[in-house]
C-alpha cells in the first residue's frame, strides 16, 4: 500500500500544482490597443471604399490624391506596433499588427501602380484580406477582454 501511496502522491501532487497555477501564455486587454485597431479598420475601410467608388475615375484615383490617408494610417500602423512590442506577453497581437502592416503595404504598392476598373476582382481580395485580419484581431482582442472580466481576475 505504501508503494501504492509512494507512487500516486507525485503524480496527485504535480495535478494540483498545475490545476491551481494560472498560466497566462499572452498579456492582458489593453484598451488603448483595442481603440487603435478599431481606428485603423475604420480608416482603412474608408480608404477602400473611396477607391472602389473612383475605379472608373482614373485621374481621381491616382496615388497622389490618396497619399496622405496613407500616411496617416501607415503612422497609426506602427503605432500600435510599437504599443504592442512594448507591452509583455503582446507577442500574438503584434504578429497580427505585422500582418495588417504587410497588407497595407501591398495595397499601397498596388495603388502605386495604378489601380483601374478592370481591378475590381484584386481590390475585393484586398478587401477580403483585409476582413480576415481585422476578424482575427477582434476575436483576439474578444478574449483578452473575456479574460479580463472572468471573476478569478477579479
Amino acid at each position: 500500500m505504501k508503494k501504492i501511496v509512494r507512487r500516486l502522491l507525485p503524480a496527485f501532487f504535480f495535478s494540483f500544482v498545475l490545476i491551481s497555477c494560472h498560466v497566462v501564455l499572452i498579456g492582458a486587454y489593453d484598451e488603448v490597443t483595442d481603440q487603435g485597431f478599431q481606428k485603423i479598420q475604420n480608416r482603412i475601410a474608408r480608404l477602400l471604399v473611396r477607391v472602389q467608388n473612383n475605379l472608373a475615375d482614373s485621374v481621381e484615383n491616382k496615388f497622389a490624391k490618396y497619399k496622405s490617408q496613407y500616411e496617416d494610417i501607415e503612422g497609426q500602423i506602427e503605432s500600435i506596433k510599437v504599443r504592442c512590442n512594448a507591452l509583455p506577453k503582446y507577442r500574438q497581437v503584434a504578429i497580427h499588427a505585422e500582418g495588417l502592416d504587410a497588407t497595407f503595404k501591398n495595397l499601397e504598392g498596388y495603388h502605386k501602380a495604378g489601380i483601374s476598373l478592370a481591378d475590381t476582382g484584386s481590390l475585393k481580395i484586398i478587401k477580403r484580406t483585409f476582413d480576415i485580419e481585422f476578424k482575427a484581431i477582434i476575436q483576439l482582442q474578444n478574449a483578452l477582454k473575456r479574460e479580463k472580466n472572468t471573476p478569478s481576475e477579479k
